[in-house]
């Protein structure tokens, strides 16, 4: 029996390593590097780990789901 528990504590252990991986490149590059590039836009020198720069990616990815869907309801009526 121990060996099996060991098997579930090590995949345990591995999906949560990957689980956080995917996490933090989908927060790194996804939210922040949207965020960074409309706050770049409008202005000269944002702060690339800044909570404004998270705010403006996620206000941005909000906006492109809400347009998508908008888009997808209107081309199926």
């Amino acid at each position: 029996m121990p060996l099996g528990e060991i098997a579930i504590e090590l995949t345990g252990a591995v999906v949560r390593v990957i689980g956080h991986i995917l996490i933090d490149v989908v927060l790194d590059v996804a939210v922040k590097g949207l965020g960074y590039l409309v706050c770049k836009f409008f202005s000269k020198s944002p702060e690339p780990d800044g909570v404004i720069v998270i705010l403006v990616g996620v206000a941005t990815w909000l906006v492109i789901f809400a347009l998508v869907f908008i888009a997808y309801q209107t081309i199926n009526l």
